[in-house]
C-alpha cells in the first residue's frame, strides 16, 4: 500500500508534537531528560 507525501507529513509532525508534551511533562514532573548515548562514535 502506497503512503502519500501528507500522511508523513501528519506522521512527521504528529511526532514532533508528542516529544516536547513528553518533554513538557518530564520537566513538571522534575523527571531529566534521557540523553542519547551513540556507542559507535
Amino acid at each position: 500500500e502506497k503512503v502519500t507525501e501528507i500522511s508523513l507529513q501528519y506522521l512527521n509532525r504528529l511526532s514532533d508534537l508528542l516529544f516536547v508534551m513528553c518533554r513538557t511533562i518530564n520537566k513538571q514532573a522534575g523527571v531529566s531528560d534521557v540523553l542519547w548515548q551513540n556507542e559507535h562514535g
